[in-house]
């Protein structure tokens, strides 16, 4: 591995960390801030959604801010949104003010986060993608774990304006000098190839004859059945996951547990999701996408399907661990497929595209499973929901998968 792919690999997994674990922070900000503005949590909540459709806009033209921009620049600029966003929150001057922080951190969390970091992989790597890809899950799932920890503490201590000016110098620092010294540009652009590209021509991913596409126009994509397959697959398991993990605790607490019982089952989701991330990857890489997803999804999809019989700790726990095996790989599905489907051609479009179709379904999820619990009193159709959406997932990548498209 020559070292301009290491270091691009090292910087993606640093930017990704502090961009994911900044994201697991927000939630500690919101009561403070809603004290500070005199304004109800709702109102600071929406902050969360003005993200979501800053991700969603930043996702449909990634491919096309990375035809036309550096990439270095590009995460640079990034890095001074996020001190902004975090300088918003520590002068809490203006509601409006912290509705366009969040409008900022949305496009942060493209730009410097997994959507960014999965292209600039495809662009340096032609194998082990799978096996990086789950490096920035666990990057990002470790250093929300410690962030989180950091930041409740700082906040206890100094007050939550002077930690979101701490945050800020931090995560941007990073951020800035990832782009400045360790990402690099599209290999073309020194005269190089991805690592592992001197296989780039050999067979497919079930070792069947190839699918050649002539037309070179991003365009041709919409004709392609396995593409919009894919993309489907990414949407129906973000409305799963989504939909589950930002109610869990509420979910747990409504099968009986405790506040304390249900913390528990949520730490263990987040350990489990941590587990199971990396393994992902190797299979993918090993056995490709349509038989490491139909594993996982398989185990999530019965999960969804049994937890209306499952009762107590032990029940709750099995429900966390096993939605985490999907959870682990609902960020990286569409950008792992794409890459074994269709190669490294047209990275940036792809991503930019699968994680479009991640943030729609994550807007739908979160408040169906929410109604669903407004007018029933429980999750068990928003669960059962979640198994179908799983089992069109597992299903999709299968067949997606069989044949390589070779651009």
């Amino acid at each position: 591995m020559n070292n301009r792919a290491r270091n691009t690999a090292l910087g993606n997994i640093f930017i990704t960390m502090v961009a994911v674990g900044s994201y697991v922070t927000f939630s500690l900000y919101v009561l403070p801030l809603s004290r500070a503005l005199n304004v109800t949590v709702g109102q600071i909540s929406i902050m969360f959604s003005i993200a979501g459709f800053a991700g969603l806009f930043g996702s449909l033209f990634l491919g096309k801010i990375l035809d036309r921009f550096n990439i270095k620049k590009i995460i640079v600029f990034s890095g001074i949104m996020f001190f902004f966003f975090f300088f918003f929150i520590s002068t809490a001057e203006s509601i409006w003010l912290i509705y366009f922080g969040g409008f900022l951190s949305g496009l942060c969390q493209v730009f410097s986060g997994y959507p960014i970091a999965q292209v600039s992989v495809n662009w340096w790597f032609k194998k082990n993608t799978g096996k990086l890809m789950s490096m920035f899950s666990i990057g990002g799932g470790v250093s929300g774990i410690i962030m989180v920890q950091v930041a409740a503490k700082l906040i206890e201590n100094l007050g939550f304006q002077r930690t979101a000016l701490i945050q800020g110098i931090f995560v941007s620092g990073v951020v800035i000098l990832s782009g400045l010294f360790l990402v690099s540009n599209h290999p073309k652009k020194y005269g190089m190839k991805a690592v592992g590209d001197n296989n780039h021509n050999k067979g497919n991913i079930n070792d069947e004859t190839a699918l050649v596409v002539k037309n070179k126009e991003i365009s041709k994509f919409s004709k392609i059945p396995e593409f919009w397959m894919i993309l489907t697959t990414s949407f129906f398991i973000s409305i799963s996951i989504t939909g589950f993990v930002t109610h869990a605790s509420v979910y747990f607490q409504s099968t009986g547990l405790s506040v304390v019982q249900a913390a528990l089952c949520v730490s263990a989701y987040s350990f489990a999701r941590l587990a199971f991330a990396p393994f992902y990857g190797i299979l993918v890489d090993k056995r490709g996408p349509g038989f490491s997803t139909v594993i996982y999804g398989s185990l999530t999809a019965s999960i969804f399907f049994i937890s209306i019989f499952l009762n107590g700790i032990i029940g709750g726990v099995l429900v966390a661990v096993f939605v985490a095996a999907s959870a682990s790989m609902a960020g990286m599905l569409g950008a792992i497929s794409f890459n074994k489907i269709f190669g490294n051609k047209d990275a940036s479009h792809l991503v930019g595209f699968s994680h479009a179709a991640v943030n729609i379904g994550g807007i739908i999820g979160s408040p169906l499973a929410g109604y669903i619990y407004d007018y029933f009193g429980n999750y068990n159709l928003f669960m059962t929901i979640a198994g179908i959406c799983m089992i069109f997932t597992v299903s999709l990548v299968y067949k997606a998968s069989r044949k390589k498209i070779n651009l």
